[in-house]
């Protein structure tokens, strides 16, 4: 009985397939579970299952009351590490190993602080009800001494992870060393990635795959692999198999260039080489970018509506647990509409969700 309980879909997946007498809708049951995954990450509480029992998870404003309550206990903390961690992170931070003879002073440590940084920062938006945009850009970091140390910050003496204004440079998730290091190699910077990396997980546009002919930058030649990365990819680029990827890429990570692979500002690749840092780029449709600053101005100004869109997409997919497909697309609208009337309020957005009809629906 044990061997076969553990080997069933029902005890190992969360089950959706249980409907409602008109199979449209999950039964209460699957709809107090979707709840629960979604902001707990675990199977739901006895609240949950008196109000599914009681037919009450219909009404939008149950869901709402019980989303309040359940984002204020403790553990609504894993729904912001899974959101956050696949959201802005993804595997390469925990792939990416950096090289602690050209970084001194960089342990494993850091990198631990350095995730604490970017889930305390989205906690501080959702919880402080803050816009959106804040991911983007903010007048606010997320400090303790080790990470106003590994950021060169003077005046940070606590040990716990606090709200404290920005310094230049920095603000918004786009320039947290963590992201950083899991779109670099861990000993350079790499515009390509981080370039795919803004535009797959900000702009929700992600770019097409490389074509199967084109070719690998040439490492074992060394006139090639001493020049500066952004050199050696203008290099690349010329080549028609390559031209089309990297014209739409390159850009938006060599606004971040000025960010090493640990995330870190430099002015020129290597103090004793002067070869300065290049971090101005224009995009396919002639837009000019002038290093982060820019890229955040880019994004803020002309690319918002992809921007609002993505993340609309992204706590859609994660609520429902699925991937979205174009019968979501009015709901996607409507969540959108919602967002933009709320002043772009993250948190607005999580509790749109969950009271939208879409959050009962297979």
């Amino acid at each position: 009985s044990l061997v076969a309980t553990l080997c069933s879909p029902q005890f190992l997946c969360i089950d959706q397939s249980t409907t409602s007498s008109d199979g449209a809708l999950l039964d209460d049951y699957a709809l107090a579970s979707r709840l629960s995954y979604f902001l707990w990450n675990s199977m739901p509480d006895d609240g949950l299952l008196e109000l599914a029992a009681a037919g009450k998870l219909r009404d939008p404003a149950v869901r709402g009351s019980e989303a309040t309550r359940m984002l204020a206990d403790p553990r609504s903390s894993r729904f912001i590490e899974q959101f956050a961690n696949q959201w802005l992170l993804n595997p390469g931070f925990d792939a990416v190993a950096v090289n602690e003879q050209i970084f001194r002073g960089f342990t494993h440590r850091t990198k631990a602080e350095l995730r604490k940084e970017t889930l305390a920062f989205f906690s501080e938006v959702l919880r402080g009800d803050l816009s959106a945009l804040n991911f983007v850009d903010s007048d606010f970091m997320m400090l303790n001494n080790a990470l106003a140390h590994h950021y060169g910050v003077p005046g940070i003496a606590h040990a716990d992870v606090r709200r404290v204004p920005a310094v230049e440079r920095r603000g918004g998730a786009l320039t947290h060393s963590s992201v950083l290091i899991a779109t670099g190699t861990g000993e350079k910077s790499h515009p390509f990635r981080r370039g795919a990396w803004v535009l797959e997980r900000i702009l929700g546009a992600p770019p097409p795959p490389p074509p199967p002919v084109a070719p690998a930058l040439p490492k074992e030649d060394p006139q090639f692999s001493q020049r500066p990365l952004p050199e050696q990819l203008k290099i690349h680029s010329k080549d028609a198999a390559c031209v089309s990827c990297h014209s739409r890429l390159d850009p938006w990570g060599l606004a971040l260039e000025n960010y090493n692979a640990i995330g870190l500002w430099r002015t020129d690749y290597r103090p004793e080489s002067k070869a300065q840092v290049v971090s101005t780029s224009s995009l396919p449709d002639r837009t000019e970018i002038d290093g982060a600053a820019g890229l955040k101005r880019v994004i803020l100004e002309q690319k918002q509506e992809l921007f609002l869109r993505n993340l609309t997409r992204k706590t859609l997919a994660y609520a429902l647990g699925r991937r979205l497909d174009a019968t979501d697309e009015p709901a996607i609208e409507s969540l959108l509409a919602s967002l933009r009337e709320n002043d772009l309020r993250f948190r607005h957005l999580l509790m749109a969700t969950i009271k939208h009809q879409a959050f009962e629906q297979l």
